[in-house]
């Protein structure tokens, strides 16, 4: 029989305002053991100040910060634990790599401030560097490391005193595209061998979906949506998700249970809503979901073309009326017009006072 899951955070009402600007608004969620929790959103929108106030090192105006069954945050109990007591480890954007040490000084700091015997900070560094793949690297100069050394000798600081929970601040926002994709799978496995529980703060639902299974979409500090990451970009419950994601967001009005017109005689087959019609609505596009075809399709005017290897960028503009940006696989075109097709299942329909 599976074991029961069980909650190892859990946030509650939490807020934070800095002056007149409400950075949170009263913010709720939970984290089961071993699982990751990706914050994901706009610059702005809040992420930060909630992983700066689990670690302690933002004071919230109110709510509950529960870690592992232990209180380290009540407002209403004047409770307030320091991040030093919290047991946590945190890998920032920056890395705060200390030059004048060297890798194994870096790594082993969280140790030596705990004051834990010399012969175990050995031990314990060469522990966490074997994890993140720099096994032997403790004599070298901190000055000597490249950006994606120096993000995993920030893993290896992070983990290297057994915190219950590791938190990540944009670790990866200043490695290279190639990079970021090497260390997000590193960080995968990472996290699959050893099961620490951990929150993750990113703007790239990329590495939001391949770090956490669970997904906080948020927007001028409130959730949008919550869900696995499967579910918050295939199903996306309102405007903001969607477009977030690059969804196509359309203006138009029912027509029936199951037809969006956006302009007379320009209509989309849907699958059938409880919507009545004359409802103003937004119908929601992937842009893979927008397909090329050859005939009885919709007539559009090529507007852009720009080749990205794997597929063609396109923006289209529709019977005159609205743009859409499609994927396409690439091919030549000889003409600047086309038709495309979009299966009623692939357009979410949303009431547009969403």
């Amino acid at each position: 029989m599976a074991q029961p899951r069980r909650t190892f955070v859990r946030v509650k009402n939490l807020s934070k305002s800095y002056g007149a600007f409400q950075a949170l608004k009263s913010i709720s969620f939970s984290i089961d053991a071993g699982d990751g929790l990706a914050l994901l959103g706009p610059s702005g929108c809040g992420k930060t100040t909630i992983l700066r106030c689990i670690a302690g090192l933002e004071t919230p105006d109110a709510g509950l910060i529960e870690i592992d069954g232990k209180v380290v945050f009540d407002s209403a109990r004047g409770i307030d634990l320091p991040p030093e007591k919290r047991e946590l480890g945190i890998v920032f954007q920056s890395y705060a790599i200390w030059p004048h040490m060297t890798v194994g000084e870096n790594v082993g700091l969280p140790l030596k401030v705990r004051r834990v015997s010399k012969s175990e900070i050995e031990a314990r560094v060469e522990e966490a560097l074997t994890l993140v793949g720099l096994e032997g690297w403790q004599g070298r100069s901190a000055m000597a490391l490249s950006g994606g050394q120096q993000q995993r000798v920030a893993l290896a600081r992070a983990i290297v005193h057994h915190p219950r929970l590791v938190l990540f601040d944009e670790p990866m926002s200043n490695l290279d595209t190639q990079l970021r994709e090497d260390m997000r799978m590193d960080l995968r496995q990472l996290q699959e061998r050893i099961g620490f529980t951990s929150v993750y703060v990113t703007h790239d639902h990329g590495e939001a979906f391949a770090l956490a299974r669970n997904v906080l979409v948020m927007n001028r500090g409130l959730v949008e949506m919550q869900g696995s990451p499967d579910a918050v970009y295939f199903k996306p419950h309102k405007p903001f998700v969607a477009k977030f994601f690059g969804y196509n967001i359309l203006k138009g009005t029912m027509s029936s249970a199951d037809e969006v017109e956006f302009a007379p005689g320009l209509r989309l087959r849907v699958i059938l809503t409880d919507l009545a019609a004359g409802t103003p609505v937004h119908a929601c596009i992937r842009k893979e979901d927008v397909l090329f075809c050859e005939s009885d399709g919709l007539p559009c005017e090529i507007l852009t073309h720009i080749f990205q290897g794997s597929h063609d960028e396109m923006l289209l503009r529709c019977g005159g009326v609205f743009d859409l940006r499609a994927h396409w696989e690439p091919r030549r075109y000889d003409s600047p017009s086309c038709q495309i097709t979009i299966a009623p299942e692939r357009c979410i329909v949303m009431p547009a006072n969403l």
